[in-house]
């Protein structure tokens, strides 16, 4: 059971809530999916307060794999979305991109990714826009994790953490972990 904190914390839309899971008060010292999501690599360890909850996206490995995205293509994906968000709040594209320690970072300066964008097929943007039918961020964010590549998205107080579970199965689902991240960010940034 999800407290209804969670819900309110994150702004999960009702139509969403059945695919949370809690990660609350769920014991991590034996090997599970819940420490599976919670597992970072140590680098982005000190960027994340900690996780409350996953959301299940419905994604398969397989899925992802048929949609036959490279790394470009993946890319492409999450800029386009940056550029779109930055573009529809300053009136122009305005997204950077910047590589540290951490790696990539793709930068906008928008409204910040709410919850229910994080639902395969959910889209509030206008016809004409780069992005219009609500996959790509998560099939990009699939592919990266599935070659070994996190994808974190942090925005406002929050980061979502893209991750396919449980790892050792055949077909693993993606999953997207809400947390808490340490320093407030205006917009998205997705590293």
């Amino acid at each position: 059971m999800v407290e209804e904190d969670v819900y309110t914390e994150y702004n999960v839309p009702s139509d969403m809530r059945l695919s949370v899971i809690s990660l609350r008060g769920v014991e991590t010292n034996a090997p599970s999916v819940a420490t599976e999501l919670r597992t970072d690599p140590p680098i982005v360890r000190n960027l994340v307060k900690g996780y409350d909850a996953a959301l299940s996206l419905g994604l398969s490995k397989e899925y992802v794999e048929r949609r036959g995205f490279d790394r470009l293509k993946a890319l492409r994906e999450i800029v386009q979305n940056a550029l779109d968000e930055a573009e529809g709040v300053l009136g122009k594209p305005d997204v950077d991109l910047r590589q540290d320690e951490f790696g990539l970072w793709i930068v906008d300066k928008g409204r910040g990714l709410p919850v229910e964008a994080l639902s395969m097929g959910s889209s509030d943007k206008a016809c004409w826009m780069r992005g219009y039918y609500g996959e790509g961020l998560k099939l990009a964010a699939g592919y990266f994790t599935l070659m070994g590549n996190p994808v974190y998205a942090f925005t406002r107080d929050k980061v979502f953490k893209f991750a396919l579970v449980p790892k050792d199965s055949e077909n693993p689902k993606l999953h997207v972990v809400l947390g808490r991240s340490i320093q407030k960010v205006a917009g998205t940034e997705v590293l």
